[in-house]
Protein backbone atom coordinates (compact mmCIF):
# COMPACT_ATOMS: atom_id res chain seq x y z
CA UNK A 1 0.00 0.00 0.00
CA UNK A 2 2.68 2.49 0.78
CA UNK A 3 4.98 1.22 -1.79
CA UNK A 4 3.88 4.47 -4.17
CA UNK A 5 4.85 6.84 -1.69
CA UNK A 6 8.57 5.22 -1.33
CA UNK A 7 10.26 6.76 -4.24
CA UNK A 8 8.20 10.40 -3.34
CA UNK A 9 9.55 9.96 0.71
CA UNK A 10 13.19 9.28 -0.90
CA UNK A 11 13.32 12.38 -2.86
CA UNK A 12 11.93 14.29 -0.35
CA UNK A 13 14.14 13.07 2.06
CA UNK A 14 17.49 13.82 0.03
CA UNK A 15 15.65 17.35 -1.18
CA UNK A 16 15.67 18.53 2.45
CA UNK A 17 18.95 17.06 3.53
CA UNK A 18 20.34 19.39 0.51
CA UNK A 19 18.20 22.36 1.92
CA UNK A 20 18.75 22.18 5.93
CA UNK A 21 22.32 22.75 7.25
CA UNK A 22 23.78 19.91 9.03
CA UNK A 23 24.06 21.99 12.28
CA UNK A 24 19.74 22.20 11.96
CA UNK A 25 19.11 18.62 10.15
CA UNK A 26 20.91 16.48 12.24
CA UNK A 27 19.26 17.00 15.64
CA UNK A 28 16.37 17.60 14.32
CA UNK A 29 16.32 13.72 13.23
CA UNK A 30 17.43 12.77 16.71
CA UNK A 31 14.71 14.46 18.08
CA UNK A 32 12.14 12.77 15.60
CA UNK A 33 13.51 9.70 16.46
CA UNK A 34 13.70 10.16 19.97
CA UNK A 35 9.84 10.96 19.92
CA UNK A 36 9.10 8.00 17.88
CA UNK A 37 11.09 5.56 20.18
CA UNK A 38 9.28 7.21 23.16
CA UNK A 39 5.62 6.63 21.14
CA UNK A 40 6.73 3.02 20.29
CA UNK A 41 8.05 2.13 24.14
CA UNK A 42 4.64 3.84 25.39
CA UNK A 43 2.46 1.59 22.86
CA UNK A 44 4.25 -1.61 23.76
CA UNK A 45 4.09 -1.48 27.74
CA UNK A 46 0.45 -0.22 27.69
CA UNK A 47 -0.10 -3.54 25.51
CA UNK A 48 1.82 -5.48 28.55
CA UNK A 49 -0.86 -4.08 30.88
Amino acid sequence: VLVPLAPLSTIAGAWLVRRMRAELFYPFTYATVAVVAVKLLWDGIAGLL
